[in-house]
């Protein structure tokens, strides 16, 4: 990779969507629901794919439901993105209180 190919990449990288937000994982196969909460609703996809089959602490739920049905049976649907202008002091909580009513919402465990 060139300099100049490095910059561009870099640029982009920085440029990501980094929007804090509520997302909903569904299994398709099994009708079951999980609903999380992430600072980033542009790489948790990513992660969420790579912790089902490595990360022991993730939701037992989800992982099973990983491993029986792999990646193609699950969606992913950003259901809040958090307003830009949120004071971070209040970030943790707000993303943990709109959680909680997504969870409500759409009958869905924690992940």
């Amino acid at each position: 990779m060139d300099k100049q190919s490095r910059r561009a990449a870099k640029e982009a990288f920085q440029k990501r969507d980094a929007s804090a937000g509520i997302y909903l994982i569904r299994c398709t196969t099994s009708d079951e629901v999980w609903v999380g909460k992430t600072r980033n609703l542009g790489a948790i996809w990513n992660r969420m794919s790579f912790a089902a089959v490595n990360d022991p602490l993730i939701s037992k739920s989800f992982r099973a439901a990983w491993g029986a049905h792999g990646e193609s049976a699950f969606s992913f649907e950003v259901l809040e993105v958090m307003p830009e202008d949120l004071p971070a002091a209040f970030m943790n909580s707000t993303l943990k209180e709109r959680m909680d009513f997504w969870k409500l919402a759409h009958s869905a465990e924690l992940i």
